[in-house]
């Protein structure tokens, strides 16, 4: 970050600076479009990293740094086919859920599988903001070549996001599980579990922040920047989500 300032302050460029929309860390309620001062509870260095360097890009204005802040949400493939050339965030939940597939149909299983012992949220009400990449291409490349678009902070968010719930029904169809959440709510150890049980919850336990905050994104600076173009998010619902994990099947990510 630090060199891409200094470049673009040697070359008198403006600078599109991409973050993340948690930067907002574990803060609940409304979260502004604006870089604040006082550094929220961050639930992992990822957030921490990705805040330090919006402070880094933000504080060069003082030296003439023309400069913007996209802030997108969790970024799943194309609205269209489903296409991407990376599998994180929402994938890693359907890569174990795919290894754990192809070992008990090996082992002459059927389905439904019964996965046991997994810790879900509370609240399965709770957000989950997926955006498509087509949409962030489109915002990212837009406010890039507009004129006065520099001096704000953008979130490339989605104002209807899917719930908890819905996400994780979407994973459980698509793979042939029953969940079961642990009825006092409290995980078993580690060692008590099946292994299929346990590489599930591992990666469950990297994205559960993602699933457990529940802040609501300002779009004020975005929507006027992108809707008299036209450019909107696409509407995620189970079914798109079925499509993304299609192209991810097809792709062979659980080989991976």
């Amino acid at each position: 970050t630090a060199q891409m300032v200094r470049l673009a302050l040697e070359a008198d460029a403006s600078l599109f600076h991409v973050s993340t929309a948690y930067v907002c860390g574990a803060a609940a309620g409304f979260v502004p479009e604006e870089v604040r001062s006082e550094a929220p509870p961050f639930q992992n260095a990822y957030e921490r990293s990705k805040w330090d360097a919006e402070h880094h890009v933000w504080s060069a204005r003082a030296q003439g740094l023309r400069a913007a802040i996209l802030r997108p949400s969790i970024v799943i493939g194309a609205a269209p086919d489903g296409r991407t050339v990376q599998f994180q965030g929402f994938y890693l939940l359907g890569w174990a859920l795919s290894r754990i597939c192809r070992r008990l149909a090996r082992a002459g299983l059927t389905r439904p599988w019964l996965l046991e012992g997994i810790t879900l949220p509370t609240d399965l009400t709770g957000p989950v903001n997926l955006v498509t990449v087509d949409y962030i291409g489109a915002a990212i490349t837009h406010l890039a070549l507009a004129k006065n678009s520099t001096g704000a902070v953008y979130h490339l968010t989605h104002p209807q996001p899917l719930s908890v719930a819905q996400v994780y029904g979407v994973l459980a169809e698509h793979y042939g599980f029953v969940v079961t959440p642990d009825a006092a709510g409290g995980a078993a150890p580690v060692s008590d579990r099946s292994t299929f049980t346990r590489s599930f919850q591992r990666v469950w336990d990297t994205l559960r922040p993602y699933f457990t905050t529940t802040p609501r994104f300002d779009t004020t600076h975005t929507r006027s920047a992108l809707e008299p173009s036209g450019i909107a998010p696409p509407a995620v619902t189970p079914r798109l989500l079925h499509r993304m994990l299609d192209f991810a099947d097809a792709q062979g990510f659980g080989r991976l």
